[in-house]
């Protein structure tokens, strides 16, 4: 057996322990290279295919999972330390559920404007796809940030659409966030990513959910998660928008946990949030 041959095999193999554990769970699209999303996974993996073949008969409701800032696409089928949605231990939820995960051209996403305004042309795009009853928006930390956002900034077509909304941990005031956390690390990461706009303090504004909450419309069902001992992202800044946003939405909850940024010590108390949700 030749060298090459040999090293030809052994690469096959390796590419093979890399796909085959993330089978089950992912079926990549690739989106336009303009765009900031550059592809997401579903869950089940034939879903697009399979889904699309009765869109026009049988309706469904889309979930999109959001990750954090330096999480990856496939976290949505992690256990819950990670903020997934275990998806892979048990598939407990409906038949007529489709999930999908974007992943971006940077881990550190931020929920910045850019990011929100391609976000929202690929969830039109997937939606095309199907035959949609509703959508249900969930993200965890800056996820949980691109959530609130999304919903937001929809047109009132995808708003229409949109009918929960479960943000956990997430960033409602960059500002006070960066003011008031403990963590060195996120300090510098903010200021490096609002550095690479042309007008800093007008992209962090804009890249907070408090700027838009009067936006946000009163039927969508939305519950805030903080960690009462969070570090990160300051549970002051969740309450404060989660008061904001009760002068115009009364379907809105807010969850405390007392942790420091995980949610694996909450896991059955999150499967039950997450059963709730997708009832």
């Amino acid at each position: 057996m030749s060298k090459l041959y040999r090293k030809t095999i052994f690469i096959f193999i390796i590419i093979l322990l890399i796909i085959i554990p993330f089978s089950k769970v992912h079926v990549f699209s690739s989106f336009s290279s303009s765009s900031k999303v550059l592809y997401l996974s579903t869950y089940p993996e034939d879903a697009i295919e399979k889904k699309c073949k009765k869109c026009t008969k049988e309706p469904i409701d889309l979930v999109f999972y959001f990750h954090g800032a330096g999480g990856r696409v496939d976290d949505f089928a992690k256990p819950y330390s990670f903020g997934g949605l275990n998806l892979e231990k048990e598939n407990k939820f409906r038949e007529d559920i489709v999930f999908l995960s974007f992943c971006y051209d940077t881990n550190f996403h931020w929920a910045s404007s850019d990011i929100v305004k391609d976000s929202i042309a690929e969830i039109h795009r997937t939606v095309n796809k199907f035959n949609v009853r509703k959508i249900i928006l969930i993200g965890i930390s800056s996820g949980g940030t691109l959530a609130l956002n999304i919903l937001s900034l929809a047109d009132k077509k995808l708003q229409e659409k949109i009918t929960n909304v479960l943000a956990v941990f997430p960033i409602t005031d960059y500002k006070y966030t960066e003011q008031n956390n403990k963590s060195e690390w996120l300090q510098e990461e903010l200021k490096k990513h609002f550095a690479q706009y042309k007008n800093p303090e007008i992209e962090e504004k804009n890249s907070s959910p408090i700027t838009w909450v009067s936006k946000i419309p009163s039927s969508v069902e939305i519950a805030l998660v903080e960690g009462t001992n969070d570090t990160l992202v300051n549970p002051a800044q969740i309450e404060k928008y989660y008061n904001e946003l009760k002068k115009t939405n009364n379907n809105s909850v807010l969850i405390k946990l007392e942790t420091n940024h995980l949610v694996s010590p909450y896991e059955k108390d999150f499967s039950e949030i997450l059963n709730l949700i997708l009832r």
